[in-house]
Parts: structure tokens; C-alpha cells; sequence
């Protein structure tokens, strides 16, 4: 019997919540603001312009003029429309992040670095912005510092209607002919604890292009309540640099080569070791938006063991592109999706696959209800697809039928910010996988709480 295992670790931390004046903002960049509305005003910057004083409580239509005033060099004037922002909900990061690269174009450092450290400890703030944010702190404060640390650590319990993803019918395929298998290995249901952590790190180069150094480390562990052979111990790293084209405070594209290390272990024991290096190329759009690619390769040898015995079949070659695009519709309301293309080249023709993923989302901010507390919630709903194609049959299932899985995942997920860096997260996810084999037809329902500390 096979079991199909995978993790996934979640970055998830709150946000900060610091009242600044407009005033004070507008007087400190009054230097270095683009000309007084009326010399260069286009078309689209007045009709912009006249929807948002027609309505000025209209967050929609401050955040289109915002938007439009920054790409024609008017930085007062966007920077005064996200004030306005703010000041309806001040819970929104994405608008703290174009607030601090607003004013680090405007020469306001100190005010800059206010708000990128209020959009680091949003937990709603996906991680190509995140490292923007990280890159852009790095550009306010480099006079001062070089080193940059943020992350944060997660802890929680879950619930899994199918834990062992076991099939869920008794009847599978042995050496090509029906089987019928024990009613402890169909999937069964358990309780687990998880534990996870991100740490971040940059260092800011003496460039004027923003240029730095991005290393970061992950790790995910997990223990059952009574389904110990899955127990989970998993670590990974990258680093590398980050070149900015264009520079990192225009809207400019920026490639970083990498390599990357993952280890994990099941059950106390080695599992799977790998090492890769890679390319990703991203592009940062002037709304919080974004568009990044990411094309790696890695070595990865899985290990035998008693409970796997013919683990090593994996061992190989492992090579994915992955893309995502984020859009920031409105000011409280971000649409995402993605694209993953890979391939596994194992040394057993059966455990070597290729593999086709699309998903798309949304997540929207809000205040909290009822003032339950100071900072704003935001929700995220996700639904994805994913195809894998095995090259070979395996012989000891059926020599006759090729593997081929359909996978589909709907997760709907919550966080509360409890305060400034503590955030409450729960996530509800179904996962369902129809195969050529009833040997890998399973679904599973899953509910987790926990909390996030982020630094």
C-alpha cells in the first residue's frame, strides 16, 4: 500500500496598527512632490480625481486615484488618497506597503520604514510582497543597518477525516489481479499537534538599485495522536541574490538565483534528503500586485526504511516550474492564482511522473466584527486542481493500467489578529483524489486552529 504524503508550512502573522497623520506626511515630503494639481493633469488623472472628491469616503475610488496619481509623479496626492484609506480601514497592509514605498521615493525614510514594518507583520500579505517589503526596509534604514531578521512560529492542532490518506474502498489492485484489503489499512481519521517557523533574513547591498541578499528557512512538524508512522519532521533553506532591473523603487522586474536544501525525516527517521538550485523572476506592479516565476531543479534520494522498504524507487531528478499572479481588485479585496508544471525522473520508471497544477483564490480584509478586537481580519478561499501522469506501471500493483491521479483541494481559511503580533488562524480544507487505481482513490476532510507569533 502506498501512502501519498504531503506537506505544506504557512506563513501567518498579524498586523501592526500605528496612526499617522496626513498632515504631518504631506509636510514632510512637501520637498520633493511632483508639480501643483492642474500643470500636468491627463484625462484619466482628472476624471480619477473629480470620482474620488465626488464620493471621498468611496475607499474604491481613492485607492483608483492613488493608483493613477503615482504612475503620473504626483506623490502627494496619491500619498493623501491612501491616508484617506487608512483612515476608513486601517487594517489594510496592502496600503501600508505603497504608503512606505511612496515615501521612500519622496525622501520620508523614517515614515517609510514605519509602515513596511506594519505590512511585515500582516498575516495576509503574500510572500513576493513581503520580501518587497523586507527589500524596500533594507532601503530605508541602510544608513543605520544591514541585517534584517523577520519570521514568525506557529502552533496548533488538526483534525483529519482520512490522516493515513488510505483508499477508500477495500477492493484494490495486487500483481495485476483484485484484492481486498484489511479494514485498518482503508484511511482512517486522527488528531495531530503541528509546529511550524519561518525565518527570513536579508542583507542590504551598497546599491542604488536595491540589490540584497534573501535567505530564508522553513520547517513543519507534526505529530499523531495515534498514526505515529506519519509523524513529520521537515526542514528547508535557500539563498541567494536579488538583482533589481530598473531599481527596487520603480515598478521594475528583479531576478534572483538560488540554491535550496530540504530534509525530512518520518517517524523519527530519514525519509527524504535533497539539494537544487534555481532562477525566479518577478515583476512588482505599482497596486501591491505582482507577477513571479520560479523554474528549480533538485537531487532528491529518499531513504528505505522499515515501513518503506522500496522508498529509494523515488530517488531522482525533480524539476518544477511554478508561477503565481496576485491583483489587488480593491483596496480590502486581492485575487491570486497559480500555474506548476513538474517532473520527476526516478530511478523506477513507476515512481516517475509529470505533473500539471492550476489554482485561484481570494482573500478579503475587514474589520472585526462587533470590535471583538482592534485589528482587522481577513478571509481566504482557494480552490485547485492537480493532474500527475506516471511513465511506467508498477508491476506490483497492476503491470497493466499506468497511474494517473486527479486531485482537487477547496481550503477556506481564517485569521484573526489578537494583537499586534499574534494571530489566531483557522483553516477547513477538503481534498479529494480520483486515480486510475482504486489503490489511490481517497478523499480527505481536514479543520485546524493554532496560533502565530510574528517578529
Amino acid at each position: 500500500m502506498a501512502c501519498h504524503l504531503k506537506f505544506a508550512a504557512e506563513r501567518v502573522i498579524p498586523l501592526a496598527f500605528v496612526a499617522t497623520g496626513t498632515t504631518a506626511a504631506a509636510q514632510e515630503i512637501a520637498p520633493v512632490v511632483s508639480p501643483e494639481p492642474g500643470s500636468r493633469e491627463s484625462p484619466q488623472y482628472r476624471a480619477a480625481f473629480e470620482a474620488m472628491m465626488a464620493d471621498p469616503t468611496n475607499s474604491e475610488r481613492s485607492f483608483e486615484f492613488a493608483r493613477v496619481a503615482a504612475s503620473e509623479g504626483d506623490l502627494r496626492g496619491s500619498i493623501a488618497a491612501l491616508e484617506r484609506i487608512l483612515k476608513i480601514n486601517p487594517g489594510l497592509s496592502n496600503i501600508r506597503l505603497q504608503l512606505g514605498e511612496l515615501y521612500l521615493r519622496a525622501g520620508a525614510t523614517d515614515l517609510a520604514a514605519v509602515y513596511l514594518r506594519q505590512a511585515l507583520l500582516a498575516p495576509d500579505v503574500p510572500g513576493p510582497l513581503r520580501q518587497r517589503a523586507q527589500s524596500l526596509l533594507g532601503q530605508a534604514e541602510r544608513a543605520q543597518r544591514k541585517h534584517f531578521f523577520t519570521g514568525s512560529i506557529y502552533a496548533g492542532g488538526r483534525y483529519d477525516s482520512n490522516a493515513n490518506a488510505g483508499p477508500s474502498s477495500r477492493e484494490v489492485r495486487v500483481l495485476g489481479q483484485q484484492g481486498l484489503l484489511d479494514e485498518q489499512a482503508l484511511g482512517h481519521s486522527d488528531w495531530s499537534a503541528e509546529v511550524g517557523g519561518t525565518l527570513n533574513y536579508t542583507y542590504a547591498f551598497d546599491s542604488q538599485a536595491g540589490n540584497d541578499l534573501e535567505a530564508n528557512f522553513t520547517t513543519y512538524n507534526r505529530r499523531y495522536k495515534d498514526t505515529h508512522l506519519l509523524n513529520l519532521n521537515s526542514f528547508g533553506t535557500d539563498i541567494g541574490p536579488r538583482f533589481y532591473i530598473g531599481g527596487v523603487l520603480d515598478p521594475s522586474w528583479s531576478v534572483r538565483p538560488f540554491v535550496s536544501a530540504t530534509y525530512l525525516l518520518l517517524n523519527s527517521r530519514d525519509y527524504l534528503g535533497g539539494y537544487g538550485a534555481g532562477v525566479n523572476l518577478r515583476k512588482i506592479f505599482a497596486t501591491a500586485s505582482y507577477f513571479d516565476v520560479t523554474l528549480e531543479t533538485s537531487d532528491q534520494h529518499f531513504f528505505n526504511q522499515g515501513a518503506f522498504p522500496t522508498n529509494s524507487n523515488r530517488s531522482g531528478m525533480y524539476t518544477e516550474l511554478r508561477g503565481s499572479v496576485s491583483y489587488q481588485v480593491l483596496p480590502a479585496t486581492r485575487l491570486f492564482s497559480g500555474l506548476s508544471l513538474a517532473q520527476r525522473n526516478s530511478e523506477a520508471g513507476f515512481e516517475s511522473f509529470k505533473e500539471i497544477g492550476f489554482g485561484a483564490g481570494v482573500t478579503q480584509t475587514y474589520p472585526a466584527p462587533f470590535h471583538w478586537t482592534e485589528y482587522s481580519w481577513s478571509t481566504s478561499l482557494y480552490a485547485g486542481v492537480r493532474r500527475s501522469v506516471y511513465n511506467e506501471a508498477d508491476p506490483a500493483v497492476d503491470p497493466t493500467v499506468k497511474r494517473q491521479d486527479n486531485r482537487f483541494d477547496i481550503v477556506l481559511s481564517n485569521n484573526v489578529r489578537i494583537t499586534q503580533t499574534l494571530t489566531l488562524t483557522a483553516v477547513v480544507q477538503y481534498s479529494n483524489t480520483n486515480s486510475t487505481l482504486p489503490n489511490f482513490k481517497y478523499h480527505d476532510t481536514s479543520a485546524s486552529l493554532g496560533l502565530a507569533w510574528s517578529f
